[in-house]
């Protein structure tokens, strides 16, 4: 898995982002595993902006399948300063980019799969999310059911590793790659 994340270059994914998509893959791999029980992470700042899957019914078909959803948004609204260097060409890259954050489209997203949603401002509830990242609630009854406190399932090493390339995917199409510079 770490393989696939020192794989990823801008661009490569194409040009915007696709929510439901990714997590229509995701869902995909999880299923392709064979494991009894998975659970799949969206990172995103929620543009979504390409792709042929809604988002809201990925996430609903995750739900369906058993598996946790645990949807985090990154970012913030407005402009956000760049500086970039791309490592095969070497040309530098600054200006701004406009981020649409939307926190609502994120909810909306982790209430469609039974999910939960945390939001990202910092750093410091970055490094809260990944000390969480190796155990998640046990799945909810349906769509809007609460996690039941204390009752933790492991999640390990390979949703942490499709956590960070979804991620580094996210990032890399929407502030590198496609239009992200002012």
């Amino acid at each position: 898995m770490l393989e696939r994340l020192d794989a990823i270059r801008p661009g490569i994914l194409g040009d915007g982002t696709a929510l439901g998509l990714g997590l229509a893959s995701a869902l995909r791999q999880l299923a392709a595993s064979g494991a009894a029980r998975g659970a799949l992470v969206l990172l995103s700042d929620g543009e979504d902006n390409v792709g042929l899957v809604h988002p809201a019914d990925a996430a609903a078909a995750a739900g369906r399948s058993g598996a946790r959803l645990l949807v985090v948004g990154l970012g913030s609204r407005g402009d956000i300063p760049i500086d970039y260097v791309d490592p095969v060409t070497g040309q530098r890259m600054s200006g701004s980019y406009r981020s649409g954050f939307d926190e609502a489209t994120m909810e909306s997203i982790a209430r469609s799969g039974g999910g939960e949603y945390r939001s990202v401002a910092d750093s410091g509830s970055f490094a809260a999310l990944l000390s969480d990242l190796g155990s998640i609630g046990t799945a909810s009854a349906g769509p809007g059911a609460a996690s039941v406190a204390g009752a933790r399932q492991p999640v390990g090493r390979p949703l942490f590793a499709l956590a960070m390339i979804l991620a580094a995917a996210a990032w890399s199409v929407r502030r590198l790659a496609f239009g992200g510079l002012a």
